[in-house]
This record gives structure tokens, C-alpha cells and sequence, in this order.
């Protein structure tokens, strides 16, 4: 049997996606009542109640004879012999029962929903929130719509205010996953169309401030406690109060300042250069110095200076708790990136206006700067003056910057340079021991242990070049059943293979 209802709107009937014609209003107050409680007994007096009140005098003379007849006209709405349905109404002792699936019904499926989501609304936000956009989607309109009697009338009232605390959960769990645009419209209209619900304005309110609107939050509290008062003589409920003073308290505080962590991950597999990182953790780490120092990592194509800055970065990160910027300014590629491009994208990170002139931003930039400790690596430039208006000046911050071997010494009296302490730093291959712990790192030690002589023989074909070594390990690493001298041999051939 594929019969289907819905009462979350006005009152319908499907078999097999066909409509069904349910009758007159009275007709389906009754069978309202029955598809309310599927399964359980509901007795004539429930049904006559629902349907013409609790009050006698408002009964018809023979209140059982017109149930029946309602009855009867529903039965043959249910049971269509020719269409292969069988009726499933039963009669009982004083009443009937509908022994229909629950989740045949709209209103029941809702309810369920309601239920998996408050299971998962803790674990798995996001799940619940689709779960409950799909249960809210059920409704077509105000529940039992033209439904007449006092049980149509209790039931439309209770499944409202389901309807409405699923709402105001949607709100909730909207905000817990970062959606406070996307709910300010919907949190305003609700407030607007519940004005006495508290717990309404109360959302309206978070919602405002998590888009940063918390001067309309303000206003939004004053309006719910000028609607209180005048309907109900009432001030706002504890939680709405509370709400309102911790925003006036952060209105009085300093904003937070943003702390951008922009750094890309260390390698994994990062090996060597000792001496190298020994010399740029302790220039990093000099908070006692009076000027912001700049440490430019140069070195030949595949030598490991980014892999080196962004090492030395990280271990030194927790000395810059006002963050740490990154930008790869892509020399290396034929295009690099200006440092004007690249100033509106930090100061955006830095909660600074990222709008102007390059000059003005370049000013912002250092302002912004001047009293902070910030880490600024600048990844693959053209020279120390291509980002120069990248470094910064204050004492606090400091600044990493990798290059080609050939333009680390480039242009030394720049203005960015004079302006701080330039620490440059010659990067060459790895030596052979550092190499070969490198290639070990990757395959893993006991195959590299059990080949020796070709680990040593492939790092020289790499020429000690860390990003050549760990292509060549990495080549080994997927292919487990070659042998370390069969790569080496080839990389030693003149063809290269």
C-alpha cells in the first residue's frame, strides 16, 4: 500500500502519488484525529470531542450517528478494492484504530526527525542540521490548516510550537557551524513574527553579533523590552539581560586583536642543515634586540631553503604570539608576485583596513606592526628587494626571506635593508651523510641499511640537492620491490633516466 497523508499544511492524501479527495472539514477533523494517534485505540467520545468539543449542547442530536457516517465516508476513502487497497480502519470495542505506519504520515516523520536530531545535534552539528532542514521542509503551512473542532485546534497549537522550537534550534546549530550570515535574515523575520518569544530575540541578538553587528544587537535588545513591557508588563526574561550586558561589556573592551597563523606545515621528513637552523633560531629568538632582523636563506634551485624557513618558522612560532605571516612571492616561476598585491591580503590578517593607495598600505602595514610580534616568511623572492615592503621594522617582529643563491647579495643598500639587521645565509647541497639520512627517512632505514654503497651512490647522482633526493627516495618509497641500485644506475646513466 503506497497511502500517504499530510497534515503539516492543509490536509492531504496520496496513493501512489495520486491525490485523494479527503472530504469535507468535519470529515477531516475526524480523520485528523485518527492519523494523530496511528496504531492506538481512539474512542467515540475522543473523536466526537475532537470534532464538536467537550460542551454537549454544541453536539449534534445523534453525535454517534454522524461520527459513523464520517467514519463510513473515510473507510471508503482508505479502502479501494479496485485500486488494491484494503481499508485499514478497524473497528474496536467503543472506537477505532488506525493501523497505519506512522512514518506514512507527515507529522509523525517530523516528530521522529526531532528525535535523531536531538541524538546527534552534539556529536555531528552538521548532520543534524541537514536532518532538521529536511523535517522543517514537511511544512507547507500552519498545521490542520481549515481544520474546525477543539482537537484540530490542540493539535494545530502543540505541532506549532514543535515547529517553532525546531526553528529556533536550526538557529542554534546554524550558529554552532560559522552560518551567521545565512541565519540573519531568517533570525530577524522570526523575531519580528514572535515578538513575546524571548528565546526568539535572544538568537536575533547572537546571530547579529557573530556578523559583527553588535550595535544592532544593542537596538535589538531595546526593542524586545519595549514589546515586553507594552504587551505584558513584563521586563526580559534572565538570558536575554545577560546577553545584552556581555555585549555592552565587550563594546567597552579593546576589540581583540586577530592573530594570523598563515605557515605552511614543516616536512615531515626534514633532515640536516644543523648548523644552518642552529644560526637562524638563535637570530629568531634574540628578543632582546633593538631592530627587526631580516634573514634571507639563498641558495641554488632544489637546495631546501624553503623547507629550511619554514622549519626555522615553526620552532620559532610560539616566540611571535601575534601571528605569523606567509606569502609565496613565486620568482622562481616567472611571475612574480608584487609586494603591493600581497599587503591588502596581510593587513586583512592582521585586522587592519586593507583598502588604499600602495604607499598608504605599505605606511598601514608598519603601523600595524610597530607594537606587535609578528613573523613574517616571505617564500621564494626575486631579491631582498622584492620584499622589501614586506619587512617589517618593528623590534618585535621579525623576517624570513628565501631566494635564489644569485640574488641573495643583490642590492644590499636597498631602503629595506638598511632599515634592519640582514642576516644572509649561503645555502649548498647536503653532505653525503646528511643525504643518505635523508633517502632513510623516506624508504626507511632498514632498506636503505641493506644498500648502502647505492644510497651513497644516489645521492651524489642528485648532487646532494635535497628536493632531488626526495623525488628520487619518494620514487622509491612507492616502488617497494625496487632495488636502490637499480634507481641509482639510472639516475648515473647520461640519458638520466
Amino acid at each position: 500500500m503506497a497511502l500517504s497523508f499530510a497534515l503539516l499544511g492543509t490536509v492531504r492524501a496520496t496513493h501512489a502519488g495520486q491525490p485523494l479527495d479527503v472530504g469535507r472539514p468535519q470529515q477531516q477533523a475526524v480523520l485528523s484525529a485518527l492519523l494523530l494517534a496511528p496504531g492506538r485505540p481512539v474512542t467515540d467520545r475522543q473523536l466526537i470531542e475532537a470534532v464538536w468539543g467537550e460542551d454537549e449542547e454544541g453536539w449534534p442530536r445523534d453525535p454517534t450517528a454522524a461520527l459513523r457516517t464520517h467514519v463510513s465516508r473515510i473507510r471508503r476513502l482508505l479502502a479501494d478494492p479496485a485500486a488494491g487497497r484494503d481499508s485499514v480502519l478497524a473497528s474496536i470495542t467503543g472506537g477505532y484504530r488506525l493501523e497505519l505506519a506512522p512514518e506514512r504520515i507527515d507529522a509523525h516523520r517530523f516528530e521522529s526527525a526531532l528525535v535523531e536530531v536531538a541524538a546527534r545535534q552534539a556529536d555531528d552539528p552538521a548532520e543534524a542540521w541537514r536532518l532538521l532542514g529536511t523535517a522543517l521542509d514537511l511544512w507547507t503551512g500552519p498545521a490542520l490548516a481549515g481544520v474546525p473542532g477543539a482537537g484540530a485546534e490542540r493539535s494545530r497549537a502543540r505541532l506549532a510550537e514543535r515547529r517553532l522550537s525546531a526553528l529556533e534550534l536550526r538557529l542554534e546549530l546554524g550558529m554552532r557551524l560559522g552560518r551567521h550570515a545565512d541565519l540573519l535574515g531568517e533570525a530577524e523575520e522570526l523575531a519580528e513574527q514572535y515578538p513575546l518569544r524571548e528565546r526568539l530575540h535572544y538568537l536575533r541578538m547572537r546571530v547579529l553579533c557573530g556578523c559583527g553587528r553588535q550595535a544592532e544587537a544593542v537596538a535589538a535588545f531595546q526593542q524586545a523590552r519595549q514589546i515586553l513591557d507594552e504587551e505584558l508588563g513584563l521586563a526580559p526574561g534572565a538570558a536575554l539581560t545577560e546577553l545584552y550586558q556581555r555585549i555592552r561589556r565587550a563594546e567597552r573592551q579593546p576589540a581583540a586583536r586577530p592573530r594570523p597563523s598563515q605557515l605552511p606545515s614543516a616536512t615531515a621528513d626534514f633532515t640536516g642543515r644543523g648548523e644552518e637552523l642552529a644560526l637562524l633560531l638563535g637570530k629568531l629568538g634574540d628578543v632582546g634586540r633593538c631592530a627587526a632582523p631580516v634573514l634571507v636563506i639563498g641558495g641554488p634551485v632544489g637546495a631546501g631553503k624553503s623547507a629550511l624557513g619554514i622549519q626555522a618558522a615553526q620552532l620559532v612560532r610560539g616566540d611571535y604570539p601575534d601571528g605569523q605571516l606567509y606569502a609565496d612571492l613565486g620568482a622562481s616561476r616567472g611571475g612574480p608576485v608584487a609586494a603591493a598585491d600581497v599587503l591588502p591580503a596581510f593587513l586583512r590578517a592582521l585586522g587592519a583596513d586593507p583598502h588604499g593607495p600602495a604607499e598608504l598600505l605599505a605606511a598601514r602595514y608598519q603601523e600595524v606592526l610597530a607594537d606587535r610580534r609578528v613573523l613574517v616568511l616571505l617564500d621564494d623572492a626575486a631579491d631582498a628587494a622584492h620584499a622589501g615592503p614586506l619587512l617589517p621594522r618593528g623590534a618585535g617582529c621579525a623576517a624570513l626571506v628565501t631566494c635564489r643563491w644569485d640574488a641573495a647579495g643583490d642590492r644590499e643598500g636597498s631602503a629595506a635593508a638598511q632599515r634592519s639587521e640582514v642576516v644572509r645565509l649561503a645555502l649548498g647541497p647536503l653532505d653525503l651523510a646528511q643525504g643518505c639520512a635523508l633517502v632513510a627517512a623516506i624508504i626507511g632505514a632498514p632498506r636503505a641499511d641493506a644498500e648502502p654503497e647505492a644510497v651513497r651512490r644516489l645521492v651524489a647522482a642528485c648532487d646532494g640537492l635535497p628536493s632531488a633526493i626526495r623525488s628520487a627516495a619518494a620514487r622509491l618509497a612507492a616502488r617497494p620491490r625496487w632495488a636502490v641500485a637499480e634507481l641509482a644506475g639510472r639516475l648515473t646513466r647520461p640519458d638520466r633516466a
